[in-house]
């Protein structure tokens, strides 16, 4: 009877045990998710100072300027680590809330791109959440909706200031508009528009040479043709993979290689190709086909 016993005590430790590995590894697992989000984050907090000042010793911003940016979108990057689950709403708040904050600056391109890039790093982190599960079409919506939010914020803030340059990648926003029924995923067309946007953006702030912006452009627009016109997935991939060895080496800000990334990864997704892998490695260390 007493073997019995300490029998049945052992396969009731077993069996708890057992149960336990589960929800251990899936705790740990989202430890580390939230560990990787926090470094990624760091790195675009060391991004941004970084370009705010050569923004400074560029004179595109004075120095109280650049102080208010820094501390305001830091603030903003503080909030979205403490509220990682936050979704659309919040961020259209959080994005009115900033605006009000710097409502005595003259948002000028340049402030903007700052603004737009902060929380594009931002809603990446959100649309990577549930990795290494499959992303959230949900998820993945924030980025390009809260991009739309913005853009139309700062046409208008243009339009009310009198401010002659159109905002960033607004082309193609009006096919989209007009359409009765929302895509999940950019048209070729807006996806072509907010690239050469981009790029053009930064090619007027000199944060990069005429040959890289036709390398970069060139190079993105072609991959865009070659997506819409053929159906031979394997094909498809090959091309993507090719011509991101090509950028491998661009000497381009974190949040302008992510733009990349994000334009690679809708491609993929058009066609059904999973890349994310090599996106991911093309982002943070060398491409492996």
């Amino acid at each position: 009877m007493g073997l019995e016993l300490r029998y049945l005590k052992k396969m009731l430790v077993f069996s708890l045990v057992t149960l336990a590995l589960p929800f251990h590894s899936c705790t740990q697992m989202k430890k580390q998710t939230k560990s990787q989000t926090e470094e990624l984050i760091q790195l675009n907090r060391g991004q941004l100072n970084d370009r705010l000042q050569k923004l400074e010793e560029q004179q595109v911003l004075t120095s109280g300027e650049s102080v208010q940016l820094r501390e305001q979108l830091n603030a903003d990057f503080d909030y979205y680590l403490a509220h990682q689950s936050m979704g659309l709403p919040e961020l259209k708040d959080m994005f009115s809330k900033t605006t009000e904050q710097l409502g005595h600056l003259r948002i000028t391109p340049a402030i903007f791109l700052q603004l737009s890039t902060t929380y594009n790093a931002i809603t990446k982190q959100i649309s990577m959440r549930n990795l290494p599960g499959p992303i959230s079409p949900e998820d993945y919506a924030i980025q390009s909706t809260l991009n739309q939010v913005m853009n139309d914020w700062f046409a208008h803030y243009q339009k009310m200031n009198g401010m002659a340059e159109a905002s960033i990648a607004q082309a193609g926003e009006d096919e989209q508009r007009s359409s009765s029924k929302p895509l999940p995923l950019p048209t070729y067309i807006k996806l072509k528009a907010d690239m050469i946007g981009r790029f053009k953006l930064l090619l007027s702030e000199e944060m990069i040479s005429s040959l890289e912006y036709r390398h970069y452009t060139e190079t993105i627009t072609k991959d865009i043709r070659f997506c819409e016109t053929n159906t031979d997935t394997a094909k498809v991939k090959l091309q993507l993979l090719a011509s991101l060895q090509q950028m491998e080496n661009a000497e381009l800000d974190t949040e302008d290689r992510e733009a990349i990334v994000d334009c690679y990864f809708i491609l993929s997704e058009k066609h059904g190709i999973d890349i994310k892998r090599q996106l991911n490695k093309w982002l943070y260390g060398s491409i492996i086909p």
